[in-house]
This record gives structure tokens, C-alpha cells and sequence, in this order.
């Protein structure tokens, strides 16, 4: 039998368990049925057609059956949790052992090295800790409550506070393993001395046993999930440093996805750790036995979880240094849009798509902003609007002066809707339903929501101090402009406004489903502002200052101002455009069949 007559004799079964799927409520054994058929199907296409398009629908219409039987169970149930705990974590810290264990010993000789400086030398604990801290300290001494700077602030602010300062404490140690390992290294060392200058000072004080058995309470989470931290990242580093036999990408790749597991874990340690300093520390006439309690079960916790535990399960988990999985060759893969793909295989399709399209995407994108803003920049000098003082006083009411003048904005909102329309045009290509060229008419119905999207994206930045700015990104942004500027193109059947509120009432609706997407854009933003604000990242600014490209140094200083910011933006915008559209194209392929329905008309065309 060849392929047209095998199509032929069975295709009208295909397209009824296709219709089927489409249902909410399916008769189970007319499912039952039709799936056995289909399976048999496919094992024959397998058999007879391995390289022909209809083994690749039977394939993805069984592996629909199979997501309509299980879309009802709960993807972040407890034992996808409790997987996580017992199989994946002991096997990445078995396979990381050195690393972390690295990290412990960094952290112990940075203690001793702020114990021994601070006893040598009185004035390096006020260069550590700050004069107003040591001072604050003293004067509470003196009061009779060396404890009372845990008791100043409210409970809950106090618990939020910690809690976020702690994570990003460890994100920074984290993300600075990129650096080869070096930058983890720097923020466990600065961290060690510190508490090792903290303690020596209450030791001085005759103090240790009272601020031992206070501080160590959420100490003992805290510091550990730090060190654990930091591990995470000389793990990240190592895979971009010692490759060993893979190729230098692999390698990275790899130990990327184990450090994040490591580091994940640490969450509710930092959380617990938070808790307890804002509910738990301040009661300093607690018994001595409870607080013992509390910080012997927290020693004793991390010690079982991160290294009784993962010795324990060493028998049952496979704890080879790296997977077959990830020895494919991921440069063949499809990096199509129309496709099912789960949270990590929309990540590697994001890269694969980076590293193909990289020149496209500097020459079409960074370097025209760059130019054009360099350009409106040196034509605004000439004016000399850009640094007058009395122009900046004039607006200042209006808008955040610090970031430069209204024209910067309307720049900036030109640049991004600029930068959607090169996105919108290439994935308008590519995205399997159209192919043909934009012509006037989708421009200006492109103009509108593409505006919009950008004056929502910039404003954040602009008009709103970094934590608030975090806020608005982490709310509203990530999850659903991105999508509602890329499809109000992609439908015709109604008008723009229209369009553009039913996509934005569909994006709330599938929160959910975009939801780890929308996390992961938001820590990319945060994990480049970080390395933005690392010492590379000042070395590099005062640089540029010093050299004063741009005549004054108040006229540099805007310049690196705005040219961060562009680059920032760009890059966490481009990549979250392209990471939220394989993930949506992905869902609606769940949800929608969309993928099956272009590969049954492109069979059924073949059979024309």
C-alpha cells in the first residue's frame, strides 16, 4: 500500500478523533477506540512511511489522546514537588559535591578572616559593617538590649524585607558565577567577612553566647542557603570554565539547568529564614532552650536535606555527569513555532533560535537603536535643551528628570515599536499560517497596538523608581503585551480595538499557562540589571566618564544613562517577545489542535 491510498483509506478517522479532542466532554470509549485504530495506524506509517509527514501526525494526534486523558491532573501537583526533592535535588548535589563543598570552605575562612582583621584592627569592623551600624550597636549595648535592632521594625515589613533582600543576596551570588566562577567566590568572601567582623565584635563585648543564640536563629537557615547560593553559581561557572570532554555550549548548558535546581531549593529556606527573623528573633526573653531548639532543628535540617539525604538516595538516582538527553545535537532541532513543547524545551528552542538569528537580531535591532539614539542625542546637544538646569526644572514635575528628557521617551517609544514590527514581521513568516510580505494596510494596523505596548513597556522604567518598576514588570507586563501586539496581527476577522481587548481578556484568561514564562522573563530582567550593576558593570561606566565621549560629564553621565537603560531593555524585550511566543504557540497547540490542523490540510492537500 503506498502513502496516498493508506491516507485515503483512513483519514476519515483521523479527523473525527481530531474533532473529538476538540470537545470538552469526549465519549471515553469511542476515544478508546479511535485511539487504538490511530495507534495502529501510526505503528504501520512508522513501519512502512519512517520518513514520509504522516508518521509525524499519527505521532503528534496519539500524543493528543494521551494530553487529553491527563490535561485534568494538576501540572504543579505534590508529586511533581515531592519529585522534585527526592530524586532531582540529591542528584544534582551529588554531582556538585566539590562545588558546594568549595563554597562551604570559602565562606569558613572568610569568617576567620573577618574574625582576626576585626580583632587586629578596630577601625576594619567599621569599614565592614559601617560606623552608624557599630554605633547603633553600641548605644543599644549601653541600654541593656544589644538585640534591639531586630525589634525596631514591624513584624511583617521586617519578614518581607529580609525575605527579598536575602533572595537577591543569592541571585547575586548566583548570577555572578557567569564570570567563571569568580564573581560567586567575591560575594561569598564579602558575606563571610562580615558576619565573621559581626561576631568577633559581640565576642568583644563579651556578648557571644547572648548574640549566638539570638542572631543564629534565622542565621542558620540563612547563611546556609547563602553558601548553598553561592555553590550554585561556582557550579555555573564551571561549566562555561572546565568543559572536560563536551563542547564549551553543553557543558554550560548543563550544569545551568543543575545549579538552577540547587539554587531553586534555597527559596524556602530564605522564606523560613525571613520568618523567623521578623517573628522570631526579637523575642529575646524566650528560654535559651527554645532558641537551642530552633537552631538545632534548622542545623539539623540542612544538614539531613543537603547531605545525609542525597547520600541516601545515591543507590536509586542516576548520578552520571550528564544525561544522553543532552549529548543531542540541538543545532537540528525544530525550532518551529506551531509545535508542543513544555517549559525546558521552549528554553532550548529560545536559545537555539538566539544562536541562529544572533546577526539578524544586532544588525536589525541593537545597532539602528543605538544609531538613531546617538544621533537624536548629539542633534539635542546642539540645542542645548538636553543639559540645561532650567529645562530640567521646568519638566521635572512631570517626569523622572534623573532619566532624561520627554524626548528620550517618545525616542524610546519610536525605538520598541520600531523593534516590534522587525519581531513581527519574522515571526509573521515563520509562525506557519501566513507567508507572504506586509504591505501598507498591516503596517498602520500594526501601528496601533505596537504603540501601545511600547508606551506600557517604557513607562515602567521611566516614570517609576527600580522597585516599584520591578512590581509593574512582575504584575502586568511580561505575560501579555508581548502576545497581544504579535496577534492582533496574526487575526483579520475584526477590527483593531476589537481585537486587541478580546486578546488582552485571552491573555488574563491563560495567566496560568503563561505564568512560569512570565516569572522567567521578569528574573532576566533582574538577572541583567544585576550584572549591570556589578562591579564590571561600574568599571565599564566610569570608563566611559572618564573619557568623556559626549564633551561634559554631566552630558556623559546621561549618555550612560539612557544607553544602559536602551541595551537593558532591548535585550530583556527581544527575548521575552520571542520566549513568550513559543510558549503561547505552544499552548494554543494543547488547546487548539493548531498544529494538527496545518498538518491535516497540508495531507490533505497532498492528496490533491
Amino acid at each position: 500500500m503506498n502513502e496516498s491510498t493508506f491516507i485515503e483509506q483512513n483519514i476519515e478517522q483521523w479527523q473525527e478523533l481530531e474533532d473529538l479532542l476538540q470537545r470538552d466532554q469526549s465519549d471515553p470509549i469511542k476515544l478508546h477506540d479511535l485511539f487504538v485504530k490511530v495507534s495502529s495506524d501510526f505503528a504501520y506509517a512508522r513501519t512502512y512511511f519512517p520518513n514520509r509527514m504522516v508518521r509525524v501526525y499519527l505521532n503528534e494526534l496519539t500524543q493528543r489522546v494521551f494530553d487529553k486523558i491527563h490535561k485534568k491532573r494538576n501540572r504543579f501537583e505534590l508529586s511533581a514537588l515531592t519529585g522534585f526533592y527526592q530524586n532531582i535535588l540529591p542528584r544534582d548535589i551529588l554531582r556538585n559535591k566539590w562545588a558546594l563543598m568549595i563554597s562551604l570552605i570559602v565562606f569558613v575562612v572568610a569568617i576567620m578572616i573577618g574574625w582576626l582583621s576585626s580583632s587586629d584592627d578596630p577601625d576594619f569592623l567599621r569599614s565592614i559593617l559601617g560606623d552608624s551600624y557599630v554605633e547603633m550597636t553600641e548605644e543599644n549595648i549601653d541600654q541593656g538590649d544589644p538585640m534591639a535592632v531586630y525589634k525596631k521594625a514591624h513584624q511583617v515589613d521586617m519578614f518581607l524585607g529580609i525575605t527579598v533582600n536575602n533572595i537577591r543576596v543569592a541571585i547575586n551570588a548566583y548570577v555572578l558565577g557567569l564570570f567563571f566562577s569568580i564573581g560567586s567566590i567575591v560575594i561569598l568572601l564579602f558575606n563571610g567577612v562580615m558576619l565573621g567582623s559581626f561576631q568577633q565584635f559581640f565576642f568583644s563585648e563579651g556578648l557571644l553566647y547572648t548574640s549566638t543564640l539570638t542572631i543564629w536563629i534565622h542565621g542558620t537557615l540563612e547563611i546556609s542557603a547563602i553558601i548553598i547560593a553561592g555553590g550554585a553559581g561556582i557550579i555555573l561557572g564551571q561549566g562555561a570554565l572546565m568543559p572536560g570532554t563536551l563542547r564549551r555550549w553543553t557543558s554550560f548548558r548543563i550544569k545551568a539547568r543543575q545549579s538552577l535546581n540547587i539554587l531553586l531549593s534555597t527559596i524556602p529556606l530564605f522564606i523560613v529564614a525571613g520568618f523567623l527573623e521578623g517573628f522570631i528573633t526579637r523575642m529575646t526573653d524566650w528560654p535559651n532552650i527554645a532558641k537551642l531548639l530552633i537552631i538545632g532543628s534548622s542545623l539539623v535540617f540542612v544538614i539531613y536535606m543537603y547531605i545525609v539525604y542525597p547520600i541516601r538516595r545515591k543507590p536509586y538516582v542516576t548520578i552520571d555527569e550528564v544525561d544522553l538527553d543532552d549529548l543531542n545535537p540541538d543545532l537540528d532541532q525544530d525550532i518551529a513555532l506551531l509545535h508542543i513543547r513544555n517549559y525546558s524545551q521552549n528554553l532550548s528552542a529560545l536559545i537555539l533560535f538566539l544562536r541562529r538569528n544572533l546577526k539578524t537580531l544586532i544588525f536589525k535591532i541593537i545597532i539602528p537603536a543605538l544609531l538613531v539614539f546617538v544621533l537624536i542625542f548629539r542633534l539635542t546637544i546642539a540645542y542645548d535643551e538636553l543639559i540645561s538646569t532650567s529645562y530640567y526644572d521646568e519638566i521635572g514635575e512631570y517626569i523622572n528628570a534623573d532619566n532624561g528628557s520627554i524626548l528620550f521617551f517618545l525616542l524610546f517609544i519610536g525605538l520598541f515599536t520600531y523593534v516590534q514590527f522587525i519581531l513581527g514581521v519574522y515571526f509573521r513568516n515563520k509562525d506557519g499560517r501566513s507567508t507572504e510580505s506586509w504591505n501598507m494596510p498591516d503596517i498602520r494596523r500594526a501601528v496601533f497596538p505596537y504603540i501601545i505596548v511600547s508606551i506600557c513597556w517604557i513607562s515602567g522604567w521611566y516614570f517609576l523608581s527600580f522597585g516599584w518598576a520591578l512590581l509593574y514588570y512582575f504584575v502586568f507586563a511580561p505575560h501579555v503585551l508581548f502576545l497581544i501586539s504579535h496577534n492582533v496581527m496574526a487575526r483579520r476577522d475584526k477590527s483593531v480595538v476589537s481585537v486587541f481587548i478580546d486578546e488582552i481578556k485571552t491573555a488574563f484568561n491563560n495567566l496560568t499557562a503563561y505564568f512560569p514564562i512570565s516569572i522567567s522573563v521578569f528574573v532576566l530582567f533582574y538577572v541583567i540589571w544585576i550584572l549591570y550593576e556589578s562591579q564590571i558593570g561600574q568599571i565599564i561606566r566610569d570608563f566611559i566618564l572618564w573619557h568623556e565621549f559626549f564633551g561634559s560629564y554631566y552630558t556623559n553621565s546621561k549618555v550612560l544613562l539612557n544607553v544602559s537603560g536602551l541595551l537593558l531593555f532591548l535585550s530583556s524585550f527581544v527575548i521575552g517577545y520571542i520566549w513568550m511566543l513559543y510558549a503561547h504557540y505552544s499552548h494554543i497547540c494543547k488547546t487548539q489542535s493548531v498544529d494538527l490542523k496545518e498538518r491535516f490540510s497540508r495531507l490533505k492537500s497532498s492528496l490533491d
